[in-house]
């Protein structure tokens, strides 16, 4: 399995350096308007777009041999480009881009430094 990393650099290259992968630009922008809504920056932390989350979708998605998956995700924020997130809680699609979204965001520096203020292996003192 590869790191997020270096999904990020293969499909930057393929791609020409484009952060939106197999997307296009529109597709690109509805994805990454609803990634910043489900986790928008805040006073905490910054929010999906700042950590990154659209661009690793898109290139998790390019890498994939999955053409259903892909058709899928094309199909799916198509549909919330014209609807938006409001009354989308029943579709699968919906729930596959929430869990997405939360791995991207969790996974990334932003995630585990900023949001869930990890320090890394550090001595504790008073346990």
């Amino acid at each position: 399995m590869r790191s997020r990393r270096e999904v990020l650099k293969l499909v930057a290259g393929a791609a020409g350096g484009r952060p939106e992968g197999f997307f296009s630009r529109e597709e690109f922008r509805i994805l990454d308007e609803l990634t910043e809504t489900i986790i928008p920056s805040d006073e905490h932390s910054p929010g999906a777009r700042a950590a990154g989350v659209p661009a690793y979708i898109a290139a998790a998605l390019a890498e994939s041999n999955d053409a259903g998956l892909k058709r899928r995700w094309k199909t799916g924020l198509k549909r919330m480009g014209r609807s938006g997130l409001r009354g989308q809680e029943n579709d699968p699609f919906f729930k596959e881009l929430k869990e997405r979204t939360a791995f991207a965001y969790y996974t990334s520096k932003i995630g585990i430094h900023s949001e869930m203020e990890y320090k890394g292996n550090v001595m504790r003192e008073n346990w």
